[in-house]
C-alpha cells in the first residue's frame, strides 16, 4: 500500500494573526518615527522679563498736587525695572491732567504765565510722540540691564510766588500721573514701531 504525504496548511486564524502582527509592526515603527522628529523640533524658551513699576512720593494727596504761592512741590516719580534677557524698551506714559504742554513736548504748566511747571527729564528720557492727550517717552536697554531712574526733572514742581490764591481757587483737578511699561526690541526696527504694536 502506497502511503501518500499531506500538505501542511496554515488555518485562516493564524493567517490573520500573522497579518495583524505585521500591520502592528509596520504601525509602530512608523509613528515612533514620528514622534522622534516631531519632539526634536518643538524647542522654544520664553524670554524672561522682571517687574516694571512706578512710585510716586512727594507733596501730594490722592495723586493731586497742595498748592501754595512761592512754594516749590516735591514729586517723586521713579521707575524699577529689574531687567531682561532680551534687548528692551522702556516706556514712560504721562497723563497731565490740568496742565498744558509745552512745545518742546517735555515741560508742562498750568496757570497762565507758567506760574505752575515741570517737565520730564530729557536727559533720562527721549520724547516718542503725544496720543489722546498722553504723552510717551521711553528709552532702550540691553539684555540683563536693570533700570532705576526718576522722570520729573530735579522731582520738582515750580509754584512761582506770583501765584495768586484766586488762581488757587480756580484749580479743580491738578494732578499728573505715570504709567510704565516694558517691551522686547528685538523685531522691531524702531522705538516707534515697538509702541504702534503694544498701544
Amino acid at each position: 500500500m502506497e502511503k501518500k504525504n499531506k500538505k501542511f496548511r496554515l488555518p485562516l486564524r493564524a493567517w490573520l494573526l500573522y497579518l495583524v502582527l505585521v500591520a502592528f509592526l509596520s504601525t509602530g515603527v512608523t509613528l515612533s518615527k514620528y514622534v522622534t522628529s516631531t519632539q526634536g523640533g518643538d524647542g522654544a524658551r520664553i524670554i524672561k522679563f522682571d517687574d516694571i513699576s512706578i512710585s510716586e512720593t512727594g507733596d501730594f494727596t490722592d495723586g493731586k498736587f497742595r498748592i501754595q504761592p512761592g512754594i516749590n512741590l516735591t514729586k517723586k516719580a521713579e521707575l524699577v525695572f529689574e531687567g531682561s534677557e532680551a534687548n528692551t524698551y522702556i516706556f514712560v506714559e504721562v497723563s497731565a491732567e490740568s496742565f498744558t504742554a509745552m512745545n518742546d513736548n517735555y515741560s508742562f504748566y498750568a496757570i497762565d504765565d507758567k506760574k505752575i511747571f515741570w517737565s520730564v527729564d530729557k536727559t533720562k528720557w527721549t520724547y516718542l510722540t503725544s496720543e489722546n492727550g498722553k504723552y510717551i517717552y521711553f528709552k532702550a536697554l540691553t539684555a540683563n540691564t536693570s533700570l532705576k531712574d526718576t522722570i520729573i526733572t530735579d522731582n520738582t514742581v515750580y509754584v512761582s510766588n506770583q501765584l495768586k490764591n484766586s488762581e488757587i481757587q480756580e484749580i479743580t483737578n491738578l494732578s499728573a500721573s505715570f504709567r510704565g511699561i516694558a517691551v522686547q526690541a528685538n523685531g522691531f526696527p524702531t522705538a516707534e514701531d515697538a509702541w504702534e504694536a503694544i498701544k
